[in-house]
């Protein structure tokens, strides 16, 4: 793509709207991959190709409140970890420090559909769900890719009470980088992370909403949140799958080049990522997608 494709926000916000449009206009429990005229493939690549990057570099956050939970009454989380679904993950809820993890609170693994439940006697605040490992298949090419022990995704729930639905997915891990790099874990900067990333993305709920699987016949009636949040993390697969590295691979990328708050290809340490040899004359003059090769 090149960058005259690649313009501000409010281009990208139209194109959506737009997009959500034909969506609607489609029958929601269906399978999604069948849609007439390709149209996962063709949300997928101007919404989320074309876009994703000129959204995040619009994105400020600021820092400011405070971090601390206490005990309370009984806290029960739950939701799904997607990449695609991951099955056999370790999904730990923690405590918040700072911009890091607190103490453990509790623990639980992914089904095959990726859902997890874990039940904390007594908590209240915000919290940290942290899935490890597991494994999942890549919704644009079927491959299944198998996550190592230090392969991370994170949600970052701001006030977590009761009965609590909390999706971890490469929108929330994003989201935990854009917090992180705005000052730390504090409940004013986690909802202003979670609600920006979601905002671009036509205002879903990146945490309390659960992705449809769009490779899959639905059951129920999905909601079109749910249809519109499906589609966009198989946008990112087909996205990886373009630049010839995984999901997660990508997601990692993009949760490094954020890390100084700045979409740029450099970390918070100053550091480059060395791109690889075939992409520059794949992506000829996109300077967007330039950088994210020296992240991948």
């Amino acid at each position: 793509h090149s960058d005259d494709e690649i313009l501000v926000l409010e281009v990208a916000l139209r194109d959506f709207r737009e997009q959500q449009k034909e969506l609607r206009a489609y029958d929601g429990n269906s399978n999604l991959e069948s849609a007439p005229g390709g149209l996962m493939h063709r949300w997928s690549e101007s919404i989320v190709a074309r876009h994703f990057f000129a959204a995040l570099l619009l994105v400020l956050i600021a820092a400011c409140g405070g971090n601390g939970g206490s005990s309370g009454g009984p806290l029960s989380l739950g939701g799904k970890a997607v990449l695609g679904p991951i099955s056999g993950a370790t999904v730990t809820v923690y405590s918040v420090a700072g911009s890091s993890e607190g103490i453990a609170l509790g623990s639980g693994v992914t089904g095959s559909d990726g859902s997890y439940s874990v039940e904390i006697e007594s908590y209240s605040g915000p919290v940290i769900v942290k899935v490890v490992g597991g494994s999942y298949t890549e919704e644009s090419s079927g491959t299944t890719v198998v996550l190592a022990s230090n392969d991370v995704l994170r949600c970052l729930v701001p006030n977590a009470s009761g009965s609590v639905t909390a999706n971890v997915t490469p929108l929330t891990e994003i989201a935990a980088a854009l917090a992180q790099a705005s000052g730390g874990f504090d409940r004013t900067n986690v909802a202003q992370a979670n609600n920006q990333v979601g905002a671009f993305f036509g205002g879903i709920d990146i945490v309390g909403e659960t992705p449809l699987d769009p490779t899959t016949a639905s059951t129920g009636s999905p909601t079109q949140p749910q249809i519109d949040y499906g589609l966009i993390l198989a946008g990112i697969s087909e996205m990886a799958e373009g630049l010839s590295v995984t999901s997660k691979r990508l997601t990692d990328a993009l949760a490094r080049a954020l890390s100084d708050g700045i979409f740029d290809g450099v970390d918070g340490g100053g550091g480059s990522r060395p791109g690889r040899g075939g992409d520059a004359g794949r992506h000829g003059s996109d300077n967007r997608s330039g950088q994210l090769n020296r992240c991948v």
